[in-house]
């Protein structure tokens, strides 16, 4: 965790999943731990541990009525 305080949620995704997730949320609501396990078992599907958070990136595009020719 990083040492931030974070909300556990546990989540057995309806009775007939055999999965069962774990989402770790820290006091900024930013996911810090995502893992999906199968139930009754220790085994582990996906585990991802997230850190380093930075600002929202800014993705632009062209713009469609500018031309640009070769040079």
């Amino acid at each position: 965790m990083f040492g931030a305080e974070a909300e556990e949620i546990t989540h057995a995704a309806g009775s007939s999943s055999p999965l069962e997730l774990d989402l770790w949320i820290d006091q900024q609501d930013r996911l810090t731990h995502f893992e999906a396990r199968v139930r009754a078992t220790a085994q582990t599907v996906v585990k991802c541990d997230y850190s380093g958070w930075a600002p929202a990136a800014a993705i632009t595009t062209p713009n469609p009525r500018k031309i640009c020719y070769p040079t």
